[in-house]
Order: C-alpha cells, then sequence, then structure tokens
C-alpha cells in the first residue's frame, strides 16, 4: 500500500508474468496435491493481507491469477477492488460483505484447482473434507479463516514447484515461505546416492529426477486403477462372483464336450444352441417381450446422457445430470454414476458410498435426491457453476459444484443440507 500525492490509498503490485492460472489448467490434464498447495497458499495470503490493508479485490478470476518466472502465483487484476475506508478491525473484516465475496470467488477459484487433483487412497479424504469446508459459507465470516484454509491446504501433503506449461518444465518457488522446516540447497550440488543400484549405476541427478518422477506416475496411476476396480466390484456380493465363475466354467466344459463329440467348431455350435433357443423362445407367448416393454426399454437407454447430447448451458445440463443421478441412487447403480461424475470425484465416492450403504441393509440419507427444480444459482466462474437448492425450511441449504471438462458438464461435490 501506498498514498497518491491527493491522499488516496495506491496499490503497489509486480507485473513480471509467465503464465495465468487459467491458461495451466488448460495445458496440464492433471495436477499434483502439492502443486494445488503451491497455488493455492500464497493466494489465500495475499487475500488476507490485502482486507487487512482494508481493501477488497472485487474481481478473482483464474485469469487474473498469475505466475512470476519464479513460479509464484499473484493477483494482477485490481480494476475492480474497493477501499473499505479505514483500516478494519477483525469484527469488521468477518462483517463486511465485501471481504466474505472475496472469499467465496477464491473458494470456487480452489475447488476449480481442486478439480484437477486425482484423488487417491491418501489424499482423497483430505480432499473430500476441503471442498466441503470450502462449499460453507459460513466459514468465509470466521476471523481464523486463513489459518483454518492453510491448515487444510497442507494436510492434502507437502508442497512441491509447479510445472508451467505443457513441456514439464519446474519452476523453483521459495521453499522458506510454503515448507515450514525445509532447508535449500544449491541446483548444482550432487544429492548422495540413495541405493545400491545408484552407487553401481552413478547415473547423473537430473536422470534420477527424471527416473523418479516416471516411477511415481506409474504408482499414481496403478493406485487410481485400484481405486477405480474396487469401485466397481464394491456393490456385487461374493457370491455373485462365485455363481457367475461356476456358470462361466460350465459353459465352457460343455462347448468343449459338444466339440469333441460332434467335431465342429465351438462358434458354429454356440451360434446354433442360440438360435435353437431363439425359436422355442418365440413359441412360447410368455417369454415373448412386448411391444411396449420394448419400447420402454429404448426410452431407458436413450434417457442416460452421453457426451454429445448434454446442453451447454449448465441449468439444462443440471436438470439432465440430477434426473440420471436420482435413478442410478434408486437403482443402487454404481456404474450408472459414471455418466453424472467422474470416477476420481468427490460426488462420485459419496454417492458410491451412499449405494454401498443401502446394499448393506441402510437407508438413504434424508435430501440425498436433489431436485433441480428448486436449484438457484449463486455463481459461475468460466468452466464451474456452483448452486443451492433451496427446500423452504430454515436448514443450511444444498449446495452443488458443476465443472466442465471435455466430456461436458460433470458434478464435481455436492453438500447435503443440515
Amino acid at each position: 500500500m501506498a498514498a497518491a500525492p491527493d491522499g488516496a490509498p495506491v496499490l503497489v503490485v509486480q507485473w513480471e508474468t509467465v503464465s495465468t492460472l487459467r491458461r495451466l489448467m488448460r495445458e496440464r490434464e492433471e495436477l499434483r496435491p502439492g502443486e494445488a498447495i503451491t497455488i493455492l497458499v500464497p493466494l489465500a495470503a495475499a487475500v488476507t493481507r490485502a482486507h487487512r490493508a482494508g481493501v477488497a479485490i472485487g474481481s478473482m478470476t483464474m485469469d487474473a491469477v498469475h505466475f512470476d518466472s519464479a513460479g509464484r502465483p499473484f493477483f494482477a487484476d485490481f480494476g475492480a477492488a474497493r477501499w473499505h475506508g479505514s483500516v478494519p478491525t477483525p469484527a469488521e473484516m468477518s462483517q463486511s460483505s465485501l471481504f466474505s465475496e472475496d472469499r467465496k470467488q477464491f473458494a470456487v477459484i480452489a475447488s476449480g484447482v481442486l478439480a484437477a487433483v486425482p484423488l487417491d487412497h491418501d489424499s482423497r479424504a483430505a480432499t473430500v473434507d476441503l471442498l466441503d469446508w470450502l462449499a460453507n459459507d459460513a466459514h468465509h465470516a470466521q476471523s481464523e479463516w486463513h489459518r483454518e484454509c492453510e491448515r487444510r491446504l497442507f494436510a492434502l501433503g507437502a508442497p512441491e514447484p509447479v510445472r508451467l506449461g505443457p513441456s514439464g518444465q519446474s519452476l523453483a518457488t521459495e521453499p522458506a515461505r510454503l515448507v515450514r522446516s525445509a532447508t535449500s540447497r544449491g541446483s548444482d550440488a550432487l544429492s548422495p546416492p540413495r541405493t545400491e543400484l545408484d552407487s553401481v549405476l552413478a547415473l547423473p541427478g537430473w536422470v534420477q529426477v527424471r527416473v523418479g518422477e516416471a516411477i511415481g506416475t506409474l504408482r499414481n496411476n496403478a493406485l487410481r486403477g485400484l481405486v477405480i476396480l474396487r469401485g466397481w466390484r464394491r456393490p456385487v456380493r461374493k457370491r455373485t462372483w462365485a455363481v457367475g465363475a461356476v456358470g462361466v466354467l460350465c459353459v465352457i466344459l460343455a462347448i468343449g464336450i459338444a466339440s469333441w463329440d460332434t467335431g465342429h467348431e465351438p462358434p458354429a455350435l454356440a451360434v446354433s444352441s442360440v438360435e435353437d433357443v431363439s425359436e422355442r423362445g418365440a413359441q412360447e407367448p410368455g417369454e415373448v417381450a412386448t411391444g411396449e416393454d420394448a419400447e420402454s426399454l429404448t426410452l431407458e437407454i436413450e434417457s442416460e446422457p452421453s457426451e454429445g447430447d448434454l446442453p451447454q448451458d449448465p441449468v439444462a445440463a443440471l436438470t439432465v445430470l440430477l434426473s440420471t443421478r436420482n435413478a442410478c441412487v434408486r437403482d443402487l447403480s454404481v456404474e450408472c454414476l459414471e455418466a453424472v461424475s467422474s470416477t476420481d470425484s468427490p460426488a462420485f465416492a459419496a454417492d458410491a458410498s451412499h449405494i454401498e450403504s443401502v446394499v448393506g441393509g441402510g437407508e438413504l440419507a434424508p435430501g440425498l435426491l436433489l431436485d433441480a427444480a428448486v436449484a438457484v444459482e449463486v455463481q459461475r466462474l468460466g468452466d464451474s457453476v456452483l448452486f443451492e437448492f433451496d427446500l423452504g425450511d430454515e436448514s443450511k441449504p444444498a449446495s452443488l459444484l458443476l465443472v466442465k471438462g471435455e466430456a461436458g458438464w460433470r458434478i464435481r461435490s455436492y453438500t447435503l443440507p443440515e
């Protein structure tokens, strides 16, 4: 902060930009949890410093977040900034709508960044908890907002440099600002061999770094595959798998015996068997599907949204996605949920958990089936839209975050009414 000749407050900011957050989100398919920490922690600190000086930033978007040559993020758009009139007290900061609006806009930016972070076994719970905390407007008026936000961000893991651009070049950040007990080393210093293999091969430091990154990427992909596989097979009971395996073995054994006896090829035998079954089924009226059943089956298949038929308008897309999601929950189908939310999103994990609870003998949570007719658009920022559901009572309304990706609009996360 500085003062103009007429005494008006003036913001003094730097202008050394390499890229913007919007460009980074478009060029990178996903972010590491440490990179999300490096992006969001300095931004939250910048919002708090501006508020303590009595300035509300006003316009906080991904296009307004820039990176300098060292990879540090900063706000570069203060055209909509407003002066509070004086240095506010902590109570005034909590009650002012200007400062609360800045924190809501930061929550939207943080939700968009976290949407690009893949959920693994270690950070799943912390990420879902942080998204729920950001979606709660009551937390934006707390005096300890900055400290609590920083604590929850560091719960995701350890910060690491942000790789700007698709080439993957790492730009060093200042460890002293983010890591509480880290010591910096010179870039030319050689790291000691960590294993006997490193000592024998004597690989250069940059080769060891690249090999370590490749191994880490393979490990993360393997963990994501295991999580998806477990989520897919979780609703199916063990005895169902056993009965299915026995059935497959019986079919293979029957085909083998028939081929050995008749000398015909197994595929031809299988085709003839299917034709015989079809002819016998056609002679029995009770086994033939009626026209109404076939029409209802066709409508049910066509009603599932795909990548190409979802509306471009987020409000219209919300109606289609919630209708499909509610049908999936009623049918207790986890595979059906892949049409409304990605498998690595907090919404998919929460819905799968509810379905698993019902399959185990529980009941649906109150207010789980959301109605698009009572949805109200709260805030729209780029490719993410935040909705609230007004149920007409005194309870805290439910909220839902819609994010647009390559497959179109998908549900990223939601909170149920309290």
